[in-house]
């Protein structure tokens, strides 16, 4: 039994010193085909921001000034004076997921033809096509800018995480941050216009 197995050892040592250098050959071109590939595949970055869904002091300030003042007038009139976090998530989600945002994110940082690199011309600030029939539109960008935006809520704890998916990681960075910065802007105008509408129904009532 000893000699049937040095036997087969030993054949099969001489199969591999008889086709070493196809072995060495073979092992040599998945190594140099597994680098290229890595060389030629472009890579990808990840900017995340968590964001928080309050209010600006100041605003919060005003907001709670009212509800103290015509906390029982607003309930009766049906006006909600609170400025809860679970509001402010929604409306940061809805924000978020709007198309009219995202296009503003798009036309803002000039995401056109970087959505469609191999289309333009930037040595001539101009587009590749024929027609400007085939010049992608906001609607079709927008589509493709989604797909590179990924928008998740936690419900328990109202945070918002934004991840924004890009092949340069400035840029991934510049348009996650412009993004956070245009929804506390609006979120922000929307308080203010709204406690301003509130206090002006509340004392045109009482």
């Amino acid at each position: 039994m000893d000699n049937q197995i040095e036997v087969s050892l030993l054949d099969y040592i001489k199969l591999l010193m008889k086709y070493k250098l196809l072995i060495i050959l073979v092992s040599a071109g998945f190594v140099v085909s597994s680098v290229a590939l890595a060389l030629m595949m472009t890579p990808i970055f990840s900017s995340t921001v968590l964001i928080v869904p309050v209010s600006s002091n100041s605003n919060s300030g005003r907001l709670s000034g009212l509800a103290s003042q015509f906390g029982d007038i607003a309930a009766l009139s049906g006006i909600s004076l609170s400025n809860g976090k679970s509001t402010k998530t929604d409306t940061a989600l809805a924000i978020l997921k709007s198309r009219q945002f995202t296009y503003q994110i798009i036309n803002e940082l000039n995401l056109l033809p970087k959505l469609y690199l191999d289309d333009w011309d930037s040595k001539t600030n101009q587009w590749n096509y024929k027609s400007k029939e085939d010049i992608p539109t906001l609607w079709k960008a927008s589509v493709k800018f989604s797909s590179a935006v990924s928008v998740v809520p936690d419900k328990k704890t109202g945070l918002i995480t934004l991840t924004v998916t890009w092949d340069d990681p400035k840029l991934s960075t510049k348009i996650a941050n412009h993004m956070i910065m245009r929804v506390n802007d609006k979120i922000r105008l929307a308080a203010i216009s709204e406690s301003k509408a509130n206090l002006d129904y509340l004392h045109k009532n009482v």
